[in-house]
Formats: C-alpha cells, sequence, structure tokens
C-alpha cells in the first residue's frame, strides 16, 4: 500500500472514533482535501470512503441537504469506476442518499433513488455491495409499509428472501417482516369489515 493510501487511511479510522460529530465531517474533510486529486487507485478509493462516512454522519446529524449534496458528489465523482471497492462506495453513498431523501420526507425522490440502486446494482454479485442492496431493499420495504402500501412491502420482502435465501440474518429479517405485514394485512382487512 502507497504511504498516501497509508495516511488516508489512518485519517478514515481517526474519524471514525469521532462518531457522528462535526470533527469526524473535519476529518474526512481533510482527506479529500488532501488526496482527492491523487491519482493512485488506492488513495482515491479511501477518499470515496471518507465521503460516504461524511455523508452518512451529515444524515445522522439531521443535515439531510448536506449529505445528500455529498452523496451526489461521491456518485458524480467515482460512479463510473468499476473496482470493487468503489461500487461499494457508490451504492452505500446511494442507500444514504434514499435514508436522507426520507429524513426529509420526500418520499417519492427516496423511491426513485431505490430503484435506482436496484437497477445499476440489483444483480452485482460481489458481496459487500449485495450486503447494501439489502439495505437498501429493507429500506425501500419500511418505507411502503410507512406509506401503507402492504402489499408492496410484502413483495419487497418476498424477493429480499429469493434473492438471499444464502444468507440466514438476512432471510430471517426478511421472512419475519413480511410474516408481520401479513397480519398486519388481516388485521386491516377485519377492521374494515366492521
Amino acid at each position: 500500500m502507497e504511504v498516501r493510501a497509508e495516511v488516508a487511511t489512518a485519517l478514515i479510522y481517526k474519524g471514525i472514533t469521532f462518531l457522528d460529530t462535526d470533527e469526524a465531517i473535519i476529518v474526512y474533510d481533510e482527506i479529500d482535501r488532501r488526496f482527492g486529486r491523487d491519482d493512485d487507485a488506492e488513495v482515491q478509493e479511501q477518499v470515496a470512503d471518507a465521503l460516504v462516512y461524511k455523508g452518512k454522519i451529515l444524515h445522522n446529524l439531521g443535515k439531510y441537504e448536506e449529505a445528500i449534496s455529498v452523496c451526489d458528489e461521491v456518485v458524480r465523482r467515482f460512479g463510473k469506476n468499476d473496482s470493487d471497492l468503489m461500487r461499494l462506495s457508490v451504492v452505500n453513498a446511494l442507500v444514504n442518499k434514499g435514508k436522507a431523501l426520507e429524513g426529509q420526507e420526500k418520499f417519492s425522490e427516496a423511491m426513485l433513488v431505490y430503484d435506482e440502486i436496484h437497477k445499476h446494482f440489483g444483480e452485482d454479485d460481489r458481496y459487500m455491495v449485495r450486503m447494501s442492496v439489502a439495505d437498501m431493499l429493507f429500506n425501500k420495504g419500511a418505507l411502503l409499509e410507512k406509506q401503507g402500501h402492504i402489499d408492496e412491502a410484502i413483495l419487497i420482502y418476498e424477493t429480499i428472501i429469493e434473492r438471499f435465501r444464502d444468507n440466514l440474518g438476512i432471510h430471517k429479517k426478511a421472512t419475519a417482516l413480511k410474516d408481520n405485514l401479513r397480519v398486519k394485512r388481516v388485521e386491516l382487512n377485519h377492521e374494515d369489515c366492521h
């Protein structure tokens, strides 16, 4: 690993120690400032990772517009790179963008982002990308339920069950959520009859 990549990695770990704080954002901004124009692939992977962390922190702090801007920046700068880590950074940035849009109660826009993730990454077989796609599908199912689209949410959970049958934890979670929604649908139908 190049020394610059090692420094960038060390700074990422430093940012992580600050958790969801403005201090962490300062560290991630420093990584981008120092290494954002570096042409080394490993260094660029660290820059993308730092920006993804920054976007997630901004979301967690309720700074949704800033989070969306950072997520868009990750996609703009790194979206055409097909390396494993860059694809992971891009999909994670898009998941974070969807969550930030949900935080702003822009549900239809969040759904469009989730659909974009599914279109571009849904069939990706890289483990970490698949886990991010699963995260997105769970978000989409929860959002559909929140909007009262129970049958559509059930279909999302069935998709998760089918696609991630090789991952027991994801499979169990999706099955439990699907079963809970089926019970909820029966209860809602029962209430409508009275």
